[in-house]
């Protein structure tokens, strides 16, 4: 019987039977636990059909081989096939949403069985706004199903949620109501999450969980993670935008790092501050806010961590959290002492798409020394972790000496280049006011 569900024949019937048997007897010495399937596969493989999953009716490739070339014949000699071969050839995206198709199929509804699980199948591996051939088919069949149960009971109940060009928002307020992704949500309804419904639905889920503060924890933590493949970057990039501002307030720096995390990490993209390539489809003005986010991340990293234990009596941390807002751009440049002592924390930010730089070639204590830069719209600045370290100050103009921040490394006599920069020193009591007095001249005021 090719093509005959697992699970179904008579001889398969009969093995299901037996490792009930067998099933039976195993209780009475020791407690039921969920049998695994690899112990009673007839067992499992009849539940699956009763239950109604689509692997169970897929047809065997042979099958659907002689299928296409009953096909390929009507289409020579337009001799149509038998219906037991477009049953078949419903599993065949290529072939089901073709007019002359589904004009041979319209004759046969409503369909049953195989026939509606492949155009289904297939329907939701092509799915667009605008199909009309096999949308009306799939519709009638799923109204008029009787007496069924499992996926196709759910089939039939929600026909306009599965099949239709609303059927993705639809489907997508299924899972905003079980506060689920779409790649969960989806399977429970007996549905792949592959093709272009699926990525239909994920891409009206994610919309719909932006567009509100109360979605965001929701869309944080579930759909942008769970649904990240199903994803196309215009989508993902408009979703992603939507998140970052829209916050009534500033987020709490929790939230921020989850949000760049979901970027970096969960998607993939490269530091911005390095490469945008990958940025393109995330509007400007999100964009520049998750620049933002990171310099403020590096300054805290630098001063929480690679200044540990070194006395900021100066105060330059709160200095220069108020003007971190403003620059456009920053970098970590880490000493080779600091880099064998927090190795672990290396690794861990570099795990979470991170990225910082290195200083090469420092002379004898200089190796203690890491740095932060700083790149404001007319100067770029430079800050040394040794405590009594001056403050460095380059000029951005067209002659004057420029810092590739896409770098990962620094040489250490580019740093501190004493014949382009200008040297602010942190003089107690009065280099705050001297630092805003050189910084104004640039334009540049505390956020």
């Amino acid at each position: 019987m090719s093509g005959t569900p697992p699970g179904t024949s008579p001889s398969s019937l009969q093995q299901a039977l037996d490792d009930l048997k067998a099933l039976a007897a195993a209780r009475w010495s020791s407690p039921l636990v969920e049998p695994a399937k690899n112990l009673y596969p007839h067992l499992a493989a009849a539940v699956e059909a009763l239950n109604g999953d689509p692997a169970a009716y897929t047809p065997k490739p042979s099958r659907l081989e002689r299928a296409r070339e009953s096909w390929e014949n009507y289409r020579r000699t337009l001799q149509p096939p038998p219906y037991t071969d477009l049953a078949v050839l419903c599993w065949d995206p290529a072939i089901a949403p073709r007019r002359e198709f589904c004009a041979l199929l319209a004759p046969h509804q409503p369909l049953r069985g195989r026939a509606l699980r492949g155009l289904l199948a297939s329907y939701h591996l092509t799915w667009s706004s605008t199909e009309t051939l096999m949308s009306p088919i799939l519709l009638r069949s799923l109204r008029e199903l009787d007496r069924v149960r499992g996926k196709m009971e759910i089939w039939s109940r929600i026909a306009v949620d599965i099949v239709g060009p609303t059927a993705p928002e639809r489907m997508a307020g299924h899972c905003v109501k079980h506060l689920r992704s779409a790649s969960e949500q989806l399977p429970l309804y007996g549905l792949g999450i592959s093709g272009n419904f699926a990525e239909a639905v994920a891409g009206k889920l994610v919309e719909q969980a932006t567009s509100g503060p109360s979605g965001f924890p929701y869309a944080i933590s579930t759909v942008f993670p769970e649904d990240n493949a199903l994803l196309s970057p215009v989508a993902w990039g408009q979703a992603f935008n939507r998140l970052v501002l829209g916050f009534k307030t500033r987020p709490e720096e929790a939230q921020r790092q989850a949000i760049i995390d979901l970027a970096l990490k969960t998607r993939g993209l490269k530091d911005p501050r390095i490469d945008r390539t990958d940025w393109q489809n995330v509007p400007e003005t999100a964009r520049n806010r998750i620049l933002e986010w990171l310099s403020e991340e590096d300054l805290r990293f630098f001063f929480d961590l690679l200044m540990q234990g070194i006395d900021d009596d100066q105060d330059r941390r709160s200095f220069w959290l108020s003007y971190i807002a403003k620059a456009k751009r920053s970098r970590v440049a880490v000493g080779a002492q600091d880099m064998e002592r927090l190795r672990p924390k290396f690794r861990e930010l570099e795990s979470r798409g991170r990225s910082y730089a290195r200083i090469v070639d420092a002379p004898g204590t200089y190796a203690t020394s890491s740095v932060f830069i700083m790149e404001f719209e007319g100067v770029t600045v430079v800050e040394f972790s040794r405590s009594g370290s001056a403050c460095y100050v380059y000029g951005n103009g067209a002659r004057s000496y420029h810092f590739d921040l896409s770098k990962s490394d620094f040489r250490w006599d580019e740093l501190k280049n004493t014949k382009a920069r200008e040297r602010l020193i942190h003089t107690k009591g009065r280099w705050h006011s001297e630092f805003r007095n050189k910084l104004a001249q640039y334009g540049i005021r505390p956020a």
